[in-house]
């Protein structure tokens, strides 16, 4: 089984980017023509809001999303997961919260920043193969790194109780808002996982204000697939950045 497996943080919906023409409204095209160009199997989003998600689902028909929002009310930001449907099959979807009481909506731990956390999990079918697989796509807190290395622990156990019932390929995208020199990073490697995008160089770039783009996006996986190529998505054909992230896609075999 050889799959496109992508993460990207698509900066929320910002009034104060419209000055600067950066808003999504100003990108949603360029993010729509790359992902209709690359074709990712699979994408975990990070920083999805709602009218954000209708306008790519309206736009991307061959692709299913699943997910919910972060907020008590389901409201906020979503770790939605896409796949192609002609590609993908869906078996199973959870929301987990990154907090003492994960299956709380809205819940957080006290010591991170106001925004609650989450995980969105899939188990899904490679048509073509037959073969399952699962994706969890999440978004680490900034502010505390307390709130990142606990929430990461928290993503790894689930995968690990996941891979309890049945070994299967997976992989963990997402925005870990931490780079490979602080000190949360060490967590990866600990628990069995690498990054199977660690040739990506910065990715966090401010929309290009950043002189040394920071590595905060990951796709890891824990052995069961392996990096066949790497795409980095930086800006369209015009030049114009898609993100103040760099979107990863690697090809991985399983």
């Amino acid at each position: 089984m050889i799959l496109k497996l992508a993460t990207f943080n698509l900066r929320y919906q910002n009034d104060g980017d419209k000055a600067l023409g950066r808003d999504f409204a100003a990108r949603r095209a360029s993010i729509a023509a790359q992902l209709r160009a690359a074709v990712p199997d699979a994408v975990g989003f990070q920083e999805l809001l709602p009218g954000m998600r209708d306008w790519l689902e309206s736009e991307l028909g061959d692709y299913q999303f699943v997910g919910v929002e972060r907020e008590a009310g389901f409201g906020g930001e979503c770790n939605a997961i896409a796949f192609r449907k002609d590609a993908v099959r869906l078996h199973e979807t959870y929301t987990f919260w990154l907090s003492p009481t994960p299956d709380v909506p809205g819940s957080r731990f006290e010591k991170q920043s106001s925004c609650p956390r989450i995980c969105t999990v899939t188990l899904l079918r490679h048509r073509p193969t037959g073969q399952l697989f699962r994706f969890f796509n999440t978004h680490l807190d900034y502010a505390q790194e307390y709130a990142m290395e606990e929430g990461l622990k928290l993503v790894f156990a689930a995968a690990r109780r996941e891979q309890e019932k049945q070994r299967l390929p997976l992989v963990i995208t997402g925005d870990f808002n931490f780079t490979p020199a602080d000190a949360p990073y060490r967590l990866i490697s600990e628990n069995g996982y690498a990054d199977l995008a660690a040739d990506s160089g910065g990715t966090f770039h401010k929309f290009g204000a950043l002189e040394q783009p920071k590595k905060i996006d990951y796709i890891l996986s824990d052995g069961s697939f392996h990096p066949l190529d790497l795409q980095v998505w930086h800006a369209d054909a015009a030049g114009c950045t898609l993100s103040d992230h760099n979107g990863l896609m690697v090809q991985a075999g399983a």
